[in-house]
């Protein structure tokens, strides 16, 4: 499945041997060859070890880019780190022993009355969407197909890939909003029902723009109470 997000919707580092040739570097008889050097000469960089002897960990796995140019790509990764940071954002209150006030607003807000019972899901898939952000599959795509509007960007609900249309980063395609949203279809979070549809849905745990409209809201810091009520109507104390 084939999940989007559309601007309607949401209006090695080099190795280098020191300067000389080796011969330069023992002129006197008393100099000894250096083993390193010589690996790196002949044979290309050694794979560094620790004390024990054994391979150090090797660097963390980084996002790797598809028919995307320079542009695209910095772009695509000043949004992906924003993202995450707002996914931290997220985190750091669902990972409240006790929402404050305005955390527990946002949830019901976007997640519904459900939103505590399913609260080790949502935090389960923040996480997730926090750990991969760091290590996409972008693929930049000439022509997306079309959904109310230009697509933003798609991604299917399984798997680390999200493709980049040509809209995303307009006005319409708010960056890391947009990134956000494809990583929760990653996650899991396969639905697709935004606030001029029945929001949050029942199902609002799966659904992607839940997650992003959570975030959104816990940045205002929302009141607990619903304020300015049209007349004849209760004002209404999110519990």
């Amino acid at each position: 499945m084939m999940l989007a997000f559309d601007s309607h919707d949401r209006a090695e580092a080099r190795n280098r041997m020191p300067p000389g040739p080796a011969s330069a570097r023992a002129e006197n008889a008393h100099e000894v060859s250096n083993p390193l050097w010589d690996n790196l000469a002949t044979r290309g960089p050694v794979v560094p070890r620790d004390p024990q002897g054994s391979a150090t960990v090797p660097p963390e796995p980084r996002s790797s880019f598809k028919s995307c140019d320079p542009k695209r790509m910095a772009l695509v990764l000043e949004a992906a780190q924003t993202a995450r940071k707002l996914a931290e954002t997220a985190l750091e209150a669902l990972d409240r022993p006790l929402l404050l006030s305005f955390q527990r607003t946002a949830l019901r807000r976007n997640f519904g009355a459900a939103g505590d019972s399913h609260r080790d899901l949502i935090t389960d898939r923040y996480r997730r969407i926090t750990e991969s952000l760091g290590a996409k599959n972008f693929i930049c795509k000439t022509k997306c197909p079309e959904k109310k509007g230009h697509l933003c960007a798609q991604a299917p609900s399984t798997g680390n890939t999200i493709y980049i249309c040509p809209p995303f980063g307009s006005p319409g395609c708010p960056p890391a909003i947009t990134i956000l949203h494809e990583a929760a279809h990653n996650a899991g979070a396969t639905g697709d029902i935004d606030k001029d549809s029945l929001y949050p849905p029942a199902n609002a745990e799966d659904n992607s723009y839940s997650y992003e409209y959570f975030v959104e809201d816990l940045k205002k810091n929302l009141p607990m109470i619903e304020l300015t009520p049209k007349r004849g109507e209760k004002i209404e104390i999110l519990k």
